[in-house]
């Protein structure tokens, strides 16, 4: 009943077109219609609601083999689509901020692992169909959580402030600098890689996520923990495979990210 309900909410807030397109006439290209109903704009507590639920999910999952489940999905997919009115506060809360951190750790963590699908099928899939339904379901979660990153870090710019301390801070890190890596220098994909390191990086918006990338270089507590780090990976290949314009502001933080390891410290010895 609360997943129908959350879908129900989802539903009202982003009502369907009253005329969807279609292919029959060329003209209705683009064409944008109106939605069947226009609702007011929903209260924060609903967007801080379906953060919770998701984190509830999240903590059922931890006692099953399988890191995704649909339900996940969907209250990630309505956080993502219940954010953009509340910018700020979904990126300073805890709950909502978290959500896609921790989410993003954990497809992280499967391509890390180089987890074998075998070990992730959740009971309830079809024996035959195990492998499609826990692709679709990571595919599915990692776009959620990229959305509400860029409804939320992305708007406001949160990645220039943020906590680099925090959990899932590096493995959006290392997601960033892997999907970067694979949109501007890919040199085709290794055959010995594993599924998951061959698939997750991929998703997502290249423009969304270089920007924000480049918003959590920005960030000045990386001076003293970014030297020889993975995000510097990320800036050189943006530096020298990158749009015009991208080159730009990946030279300005790599040039300013580099500086501490290149000063000597006080005894002499430069910074690792």
């Amino acid at each position: 009943l609360r997943d129908l309900a959350a879908y129900m909410a989802v539903s009202c807030i982003k009502p369907p077109a009253a005329q969807p397109p279609t292919l029959a006439d060329p003209a209705e290209a683009g064409r944008q219609f109106p939605a069947v109903a226009n609702c007011p704009k929903h209260p924060y507590e609903l967007l801080l609601m379906f953060a919770l639920e998701a984190g509830k999910e999240q903590k059922r999952l931890q006692a099953t083999p399988t890191p995704f489940s649909f339900r996940l999905v969907l209250y990630t997919y309505a956080v993502g689509l219940t954010a953009p009115p509340y910018p700020r506060d979904a990126a300073e809360s805890p709950a909502i901020r978290g959500l896609s951190l921790t989410l993003l750790d954990t497809a992280m963590r499967l391509v890390d692992r180089a987890a074998h699908p075998r070990n992730l099928h959740a009971e309830e899939d079809p024996p035959e169909e195990r492998n499609l339904w826990l692709f679709i379901r990571t595919r599915a979660t990692v776009l959620c959580a990229l959305q509400v990153l860029a409804v939320t870090w992305g708007v406001t710019k949160y990645g220039m402030r943020a906590n680099l301390d925090e959990t899932g801070v590096t493995a959006l890190i290392n997601f960033c600098v892997a999907h970067i890596t694979a949109a501007f220098h890919n040199t085709g994909q290794d055959p010995t890689a594993a599924a998951w390191e061959r698939f997750i990086p991929r998703l997502g918006k290249t423009p969304d996520i270089t920007a924000l990338f480049l918003s959590i270089c920005a960030n000045e507590k990386w001076a003293n923990k970014i030297a020889g780090g993975k995000a510097v990976d990320g800036l050189r290949v943006l530096k020298k495979c990158g749009p015009h314009e991208l080159q730009q502001q990946a030279g300005v933080h790599l040039n300013r990210l580099e500086m501490p390891s290149r000063m000597p410290s006080p005894t002499g010895i430069g910074l690792m």
